[in-house]
């Protein structure tokens, strides 16, 4: 399992937590990067519940990685597909993502320099 936390560059809170799943299975990492409506694409999801109701997410798909990374300790010695991923979702959330967990121990846990 993964955890992705971005966190505020003005005071270092985090602003986002995710658990994910081992994504190192999947040839393709998809990204939402938006939703669409009746024809009408909402950047930030929407907050009126008949806009959401008429959904449809947006993604963006990226090359996945097919090795485990369950026991990488290091920013370099994960796949560049791997650091491509968390570089898109830096540019998207317009923050910068300083931890990395690749697994549930907090060993599995490392800076992004």
């Amino acid at each position: 399992m993964a955890r992705v936390m971005i966190t505020c560059p003005e005071t270092g809170e985090p602003i986002y937590t995710g658990m994910s799943f081992d994504w190192s299975a999947f040839d393709t990492v998809r990204i939402g990067t938006a939703y669409l409506s009746e024809g009408v694409t909402h950047p930030e999801f929407p907050r009126q519940q008949g806009v959401l109701y008429h959904c449809t997410p947006i993604y963006e798909d990226l090359p996945g990685w097919s090795v485990d990374i369950t026991e990488v300790r290091a920013w370099d010695h994960l796949p560049a597909t791997a650091r491509s991923y968390v570089e898109r979702v830096e540019q998207l959330a317009g923050v910068p993502i300083r931890l990395i967990s690749v697994g549930p121990q907090r060993s599995a846990t490392f800076e992004k320099p």
